[in-house]
């Protein structure tokens, strides 16, 4: 089945390919950008909830890395909430997307070529395939989650008001 670096990396390939969408969707209307927008900030809140809660703790010894990480999902956060607050048609939204875009790029890639390669050296299959599935299954439960969405709808409305 899938070990947890699979999972993540999975992950990892669902919010490049949202955030490509989101580029060619550059002409269309600001209501189906929007829309997107909104799902892939679910799905890296979501991420990074699962990093978090599952993958950094079993791994924190592992490597000195997961430190490193937990710095980024700050900086990830905190660049998400500027886009969000910024309107799509303005002048500095391209400017703070493609930060964006780079600081996910750049986390996404030193995880899967650094970090998961060094605590997979210490991990063996049977606990890769065991925290892959807690992985999967978190996963599901927070997209399913009334109370998850109803989080991350507040979060957005909430930084677009201010």
């Amino acid at each position: 089945m899938t070990d947890a670096h699979e999972v993540l990396i999975d992950h990892h390939r669902l919010l490049r390919t949202m955030m490509r969408q989101f580029d060619e969707l550059i002409s269309a209307p600001a209501p189906d950008r929007r829309r997107l927008l909104n799902t892939l900030s679910a799905e890296m809140q979501i991420h990074e909830q699962l990093e978090d809660e599952l993958y950094y703790p079993a791994v924190r010894d592992l490597t000195p890395l997961v430190w490193l990480a937990h710095a980024e999902h700050r900086q990830l956060e905190d660049q998400l909430a500027v886009v969000l607050r910024t309107p799509l048609d303005s002048e500095p939204f391209p400017d703070e997307w493609r930060t964006l875009v780079h600081t996910l790029e750049g986390h996404a890639t030193e995880e899967e070529t650094d970090m998961f390669p060094e605590a997979g050296a210490y991990l063996d299959a049977g606990k890769l395939h065991t925290l892959g599935q807690a992985l999967h299954t978190r996963q599901a439960q927070l997209r399913r989650s009334r109370l998850v969405q109803a989080r991350h709808w507040l979060k957005r409305e909430t930084l677009r008001h201010l």
